[in-house]
């Protein structure tokens, strides 16, 4: 009876640890799957304000460049 005991316990003792595996293993999905997705986020994040940048430098290149023009024109009217 005592050995049965036992037999039980071990058996249950196994159940338990491969419960608890599991749900280790669930929970390590879940985290690599968040961060994949949070990773493409970032990502998708990066190419958005990359391009917003380039658009902005496109925009303010004109306006050096008519700043340049306006000081050599100024600098040629008081020659």
């Amino acid at each position: 009876m005592e050995e049965d005991l036992q037999l039980q316990l071990a058996r249950t003792e196994e159940r338990v640890r491969e419960e608890e595996q599991k749900k280790l293993d669930e929970s390590i999905a879940m985290l690599q799957i968040k961060h994949e997705n949070e990773l493409a986020d970032l990502h998708t994040t990066i190419e958005r304000l990359t391009k917003q940048y380039q658009e902005e430098l496109k925009l303010n290149r004109p306006r050096e460049d008519a700043i340049k023009l306006r000081a050599q024109i100024s600098d040629l009217m008081q020659v």
